[in-house]
């Protein structure tokens, strides 16, 4: 799930969480989340961090939920620092 590259590849993770997500109790997406060793870091906010010999990498996702729980709104960003 976790995509790192330019702007395509933030479009792509995204319209891939909303597609697997959107709609779906929030306690499905942070049970996933928690899989691919994000950390939750308050409520509807989680990162995952990573880095390989040059560079450092993360990815967050933010969502809303409506009263029952529903995700009504996903959102993330992914990016890298390179040496």
């Amino acid at each position: 799930m976790v995509v790192a590259g330019g702007g395509s590849a933030r479009a792509c993770a995204c319209l891939r969480l909303r597609q697997l997500f959107l709609g779906r109790s929030e306690v499905i997406l942070r049970a996933e989340l928690g899989r691919q060793d994000f950390e939750l870091r308050n409520p509807r906010f989680a990162v995952a961090q990573w880095s390989d010999f040059a560079c450092a990498h993360f990815a967050n996702v933010e969502w809303e939920a409506d009263e029952a729980s529903r995700v009504t709104r996903i959102s993330g960003d992914v990016g890298s620092a390179c040496l």
